[in-house]
C-alpha cells in the first residue's frame, strides 16, 4: 500500500484472523472449482466415447487414401518406364535384326574371298610360330656351347667354374660361386630374352654386385610377398656358411633385418624358382629334390623338346607369372634350401694330391 506521508508503496499487513478468513474462503473456492472440474471431465470422457471409433475410422481412411496415391504414383512411374524400355527393346530389336541381314548379306556376298584368306592366314600364323619355335630352340642350344654349361667329372660348370648346390657351397671361395653365379645370371637374362618368358623373382644390379626381388603376381606359390632385395652375392668376409640359415626365415616375407648369409641363401632360393618357372614353361616339371640344380636344370629346359613353343610375348601366350598349374611352393622351398645339409667337416691340417686313374687324375684328400 502508498504511504499517505511518503508516498512510497509499502508492505501490507494483515492480521491472523484475517488471513484465517481469507484461506478458508480460498478453500471452499477451490473444492467448488475442483466439483466442477471433475463434473465437466466426466462429462467429456462420456462425449469421447462416443467421438472416438468415429476419429479411428477417419484416421485408417486418411492413412489408406495415402497408401493408395503413393501406390498410383510407383504404378505411373513403373508404367513410364516398362514404355521406355520397350521402346529400347524395340530399338536393339530393329538394330539386330539390320545387323543379321548385314551379316548375311556379307556371307553370301564374300564367302569365297574371306574363307581362303582365312585359312592362309592361319596357315602362315602356324607356319610362323613353328619357325619361331625352331629359331628359339637353336638360340637356347647355342647359348649352351657359348657358356659352356655341361657336366664335369660329375658337376655342373658355367664358363669353367662349378656351381655347386646349396648344401656343398662351403667347398668353393665366395669369388668362385660369385663368378658363377654371374655367369648363370647373364645365362638365364639371355635365355629369358630369347624366349620371350617373363620371371617370378626380378634381378638387378647395385654397384656391380647382383641382387633379386619378386615381381607382381599373384598369390599362388608364395613368393609374391618377398618384395625385399636379397643378394646374389657372397661377401669375402662373411665366414658364415651360405647353407647355415635357419629354415625359420620361411615365415617372415622379404625381412630387411636377416643377416647377410640369411640373405643370400634367400636370394639363391629365388633364382633356383626362377629356373624351375622357366622350366615350366617349357614342358618340364622340377620337384623340391631336383630344384638346387640349377645348371642341370638350365640344360634340360635347352634340350627340351617343347623349348620355345610357348611365350609371354607371342602367340600360343602364356599366363602371367606363376598361375595355379604351377604347384611348387616358394616357403617348402626356401625350407629345403636353408636346411640343406653341409658338407663333412675336414682335419685342420689337408692337402690336395693329384692321384692318376683311367679316366685322367683328380684331387683326393690327404690327411696329415
Amino acid at each position: 500500500m502508498e504511504c499517505r506521508v511518503c508516498e512510497q508503496r509499502q508492505r501490507q499487513f494483515y492480521c491472523a484472523d484475517c488471513l484465517r478468513i481469507h484461506l478458508r474462503e480460498f478453500r471452499n473456492g477451490m473444492q467448488h472449482v475442483a466439483g466442477e472440474r471433475t463434473a465437466v471431465v466426466a462429462r467429456a470422457e462420456e462425449l469421447m466415447k462416443t467421438v472416438q471409433p468415429a476419429r479411428l475410422e477417419r484416421a485408417e481412411a486418411a492413412g489408406l487414401e495415402a497408401s493408395i496415391s503413393g501406390a498410383q504414383t510407383e504404378r505411373d512411374r513403373i508404367r513410364e518406364d516398362n514404355e521406355r524400355k520397350r521402346m529400347r527393346i524395340s530399338h536393339l530389336r530393329a538394330s539386330i535384326a539390320a545387323r543379321r541381314q548385314a551379316l548375311t548379306a556379307a556371307r553370301t556376298q564374300f564367302p569365297s574371298q574371306v574363307q581362303p584368306q582365312l585359312a592362309q592366314q592361319q596357315s602362315r600364323s602356324a607356319k610362323l610360330a613353328a619357325d619361331l619355335a625352331q629359331t628359339r630352340a637353336l638360340l637356347a642350344h647355342h647359348l649352351l656351347g657359348v657358356f659352356q654349361i655341361a657336366a664335369v667329372r660329375g658337376e655342373w660348370t658355367v664358363g669353367g667354374l662349378v656351381l655347386p648346390v646349396p648344401g656343398d657351397m662351403r667347398r668353393f671361395p665366395a669369388e668362385h660361386i660369385n663368378a658363377a653365379l654371374l655367369h648363370t645370371l647373364h645365362f638365364l637374362r639371355v635365355l629369358t630374352y630369347y624366349l620371350g618368358v617373363k620371371l617370378p623373382f626380378e634381378v638387378t644390379h647395385n654397384a656391380q654386385q647382383p641382387w633379386i626381388r619378386a615381381g607382381q603376381g599373384p598369390e599362388y606359390g608364395g613368393w609374391a610377398k618377398w618384395v625385399h632385395k636379397q643378394p646374389l652375392f657372397i661377401r669375402p668376409s662373411s665366414s658364415a656358411s651360405p647353407s647355415s640359415s635357419s629354415s625359420s626365415i620361411a615365415q617372415h616375407g622379404g625381412t630387411r633385418s636377416m643377416a647377410p648369409q640369411e640373405s643370400f641363401t634367400t636370394g639363391l632360393t629365388m633364382l633356383m624358382y626362377n629356373v624351375a618357372y622357366l622350366a615350366h614353361t617349357q614342358g618340364l616339371e622340377i620337384g623340391l629334390a631336383q630344384a638346387g640344380e640349377v645348371l642341370r636344370n638350365l640344360w634340360a629346359i635347352c634340350k627340351s623338346p617343347n623349348v620355345g613353343q610357348r611365350s609371354h610375348e607371342t602367340r600360343p601366350t602364356l599366363p602371367p607369372p606363376t598361375p595355379a598349374q604351377f604347384t611348387l611352393d616358394f616357403g617348402q622351398l626356401l625350407q629345403v634350401t636353408s636346411a640343406a645339409p653341409p658338407p663333412a667337416r675336414k682335419a685342420r691340417r689337408s692337402s690336395r694330391v693329384p692321384v692318376d686313374d683311367d679316366d685322367g687324375w683328380d684331387f683326393v684328400e690327404n690327411e696329415e
